[in-house]
């Protein structure tokens, strides 16, 4: 799948689809994709993609409840999360950032504030980027 040459509308219809009509953050994922596509942001688009991947799998991993951690294994969890989510949220501000004054601070407001609800925010947003790193791997 060459990210240059899809037509974003049409992409996210059929990633919608793709995920069973799960993703949270249609219009941010547009946008993510126009900018990306625009700017050609495609390497910095492919790391977030990855982290964000990464970061489901850690967190999916820690809420486990049958998975019992010792403390330096739990440390290592922690700090791979912290570095998947620098990377997204990197990656995302230089993307934010090329899309103009007004996305990049709806950005900052929704997804790098260090609160509760961005966390959350964010949290989701790495769900539906999930989806396209699965739907590219699947669409190779």
């Amino acid at each position: 799948m060459n990210l240059s040459k899809i037509n974003v509308p049409e992409f996210v219809n059929q990633l919608n689809e793709y995920s069973n009509f799960q993703l949270q953050n249609i219009e941010d994922i547009t946008r993510i994709l126009e900018i990306v596509k625009k700017n050609e942001l495609y390497n910095t688009f492919e790391d977030i993609l990855f982290s964000a991947k990464a970061f489901n799998g850690l967190i999916r991993i820690i809420r486990n409840s049958e998975n019992k951690f010792d403390d330096d294994y739990f440390n290592k969890l922690k700090s791979e999360i912290k570095n998947n989510t620098e990377i997204v949220v990197n990656g995302l501000k230089i993307v934010s950032e090329k899309g103009g004054t007004f996305i990049a601070e709806i950005f900052n407001e929704k997804y790098f504030l260090l609160s509760a609800e961005c966390i959350n925010n964010l949290s989701l947003l790495c769900a539906d980027l999930e989806y396209i790193k699965l739907y590219k791997n699947d669409n190779k």
